[in-house]
């Protein structure tokens, strides 16, 4: 059986069609209003099928199945898809034609090679270390957790293939980011678990809960960040010169001394923090010299990301996108109301994960 949003991008690329088969042509005001006084009457037209009518023939002539001999129409099914995922798969379809519009113009094209390495690329990191054999099985479970299908992933494969070829022109690495990318990834770090909280009330209850309870379990009852409390408040080892952390955060981390000791509460933004050291991991003994050209990939390799995201932003920014379908746009306009305009960028466009 096709699946949802493969057939949804079928019936995107048909509904001008289908609108076609089931609207009568009308004829233009002006036209009845310079017709002269004295000519002819013009004959009569043929009056239009009953709309209920021609709906039931496109039922009849394409039905995507029967029921005790009664048809379910492609339209009507189209009809449900678009209203369910159109939005999406529309955003999906635009993105992709708006970055192919821009290769074409600077003459740059994607090939069969290109989107194999985008494909290899795009598969989830817990996939990577998969024998290739298990990744099919593997990646079908993914994309379902993820709400997304194999159509939805393969757009954004292309997507993302068509926009690495167009932002290979990134400057060198410097020698202070060189430097800098090495301290992060050799020397020493810290791993913590970590508990956000809203309030000093909430605070309390986990500190007196966590007098009898496992860290991990506290966390995942009280904490208010999802992403971290799912993994038990369990976050990747850092250094102290790792900006993806704030500073506060990592002054307390490497503060701590024995495992299992938890911090006092850390303000950051407004909201509280309780981190519980798991390891203090100590330099490793490499060379800089010995991993700069590893390390000069790796920053080629972000800065490329970055331009990837930034034209994901901007071309559709820039481009003239009509809207013709009213119940699609209608929930464009829906979604941008609640989400405010622009929503739709890099950071949450829906690849399967992010360009890498």
């Amino acid at each position: 059986m096709r699946n949802p949003r493969s057939m949804l991008i079928t019936c995107l690329l048909a509904t001008a069609w289908l609108g076609g088969c089931v609207s009568a042509p009308e004829r233009p005001i002006s036209a009845a209003l310079n017709q002269p006084t004295d000519a002819a009457p013009a004959a009569p037209a043929e009056a239009a099928p009953d709309l209920a009518v021609q709906l039931a023939d496109v039922a009849a002539t394409d039905p995507v199945a029967r029921v005790n001999g009664q048809p379910i129409s492609r339209e009507r099914l189209c009809s449900l898809l678009i209203d369910a995922y159109g939005r999406e798969m529309l955003q999906a379809l635009v993105a992709l034609e708006v970055v192919k519009q821009a290769a074409a113009q600077k003459g740059v094209t994607v090939t069969a090679a290109d989107l194999a390495d985008e494909r290899s690329r795009s598969f989830p990191e817990e996939l990577k270390k998969m024998p290739p054999g298990e990744r099919g099985r593997l990646l079908d479970d993914y994309l379902a957790r993820n709400g997304l299908t194999h159509a939805h992933w393969e757009l954004a494969v292309e997507r993302n293939a068509y926009l690495r070829k167009l932002s290979q022109d990134v400057p060198r690495p410097t020698e202070e980011q060189l430097r800098e990318v090495f301290k992060r990834k050799y020397g020493e770090k810290v791993q913590v678990r970590h508990m956000q909280l809203a309030t000093m009330d909430d605070v309390r209850k986990a500190t007196d809960r966590l007098k009898s309870e496992p860290f991990e379990k506290v966390v995942r009852d009280l904490s208010t960040n999802e992403r971290s409390a799912a993994n038990g408040g369990l976050l990747p080892p850092f250094t102290r010169d790792d900006s993806a952390y704030p500073e506060p955060i990592r002054q307390v981390a490497f503060g701590l001394k024995t495992a299992g000791e938890v911090s006092s509460p850390v303000i950051v933004r407004g909201e509280y923090h309780l981190l519980q050291l798991v390891k203090l991991i100590p330099a490793e003994e490499t060379k800089f010299d010995a991993v700069r050209d590893e390390l000069a990939g790796e920053i080629h390799d972000g800065l490329v990301r970055q331009q990837m995201n930034q034209l994901l932003r901007l071309l559709p920014a820039s481009a003239n996108i009509e809207i013709l379908d009213p119940a699609i746009k209608a929930e464009v306009d829906r979604y941008n109301r609640e989400h405010g305009e622009g929503a739709e960028d890099a950071s949450n466009a829906p690849p399967p994960q992010a360009p890498k």
